[in-house]
């Protein structure tokens, strides 16, 4: 189930990162709500600004009931969930961030549901991580393509991106705790990445990532194991995840 950092100053940075994401996401609906003089826009903010209220309260809440219970696991709470609904409502939350960076963003999925057994706010999390990294590392007028595909025995999805790319030596490293590759972005934690894999890890699955070298773009993937048809919903299963 991978491994814990046993190291006070590193949880309080994932704890600082965690909450991050949905608060960017809000600070920039708010900012289109006081400057855009479309009322549809207007509206589309608000939807992604009490979405992320609600996504940033449930997180509040597991890190409240961690400490209230003294667990040094986050605890995932898995349902059958259908994975194309974290991926858009992630996209949806990052739309402004899209239109202030000049990026295309576009998704491919099947237009039936694909059912993971998963924690959704753990889920959202990942996504959130690879589509704010490729944000991040992807120039004006880039794209990001977001990808996903049901297999046998497995889901997939996909994250690429026209951004900076890795070399060899940063794919071999890039899922260290603080570790930010050549082009690190002053706006990162260089934890982003690393708590993805542990939580795709918890889950089963893992976080796999693939570049042709620096400038040719990068795809991280996300690989998680599909529950099968004959595998009834359990509201009630929870596991451990460590934390970093």
């Amino acid at each position: 189930m991978g491994r814990t950092i046993d190291h006070s100053d590193t949880g309080l940075a994932c704890v600082a990162h965690e909450l991050s994401q949905p608060l960017t996401a809000i600070v920039a609906a708010a900012r289109l709500v006081r400057t855009s003089d479309s009322q549809a826009a207007v509206d589309r903010a608000c939807t992604i600004l009490e979405r992320q209220a609600v996504y940033l309260q449930a997180l509040l809440n597991r890190l409240l009931d961690d400490v209230r219970n003294h667990r040094s696991h986050a605890v995932l709470r898995l349902d059958r969930i259908d994975i194309r609904r974290v991926v858009a409502e992630v996209l949806d939350a990052n739309e402004v961030a899209f239109a202030e960076h000049h990026l295309r963003a576009t998704t491919v999925m099947p237009e039936w549901p694909v059912w993971v057994d998963g924690d959704g706010v753990r889920l959202q999390e990942i996504l959130w991580n690879l589509i704010t990294n490729a944000v991040r590392y992807t120039p004006p007028d880039g794209q990001i393509v977001v990808r996903v595909t049901s297999h046998e025995d497995h889901v997939l999805v996909a994250v690429r991106d026209t951004g900076s790319g890795l070399r060899p030596p940063e794919l071999r490293a890039i899922f260290g705790a603080f570790a930010q590759g050549e082009c690190g972005h002053p706006d990162g934690f260089g934890l982003g990445l690393a708590v993805a894999r542990e939580i795709a890890r918890a889950h089963g699955g893992t976080i796999d990532v693939r570049s042709e070298g620096r400038g040719r773009g990068s795809e991280f993937r996300l690989i998680l194991p599909s529950p099968g048809p004959d595998v009834a919903q359990n509201e009630d299963h929870a596991s451990l995840m460590p934390r970093l």
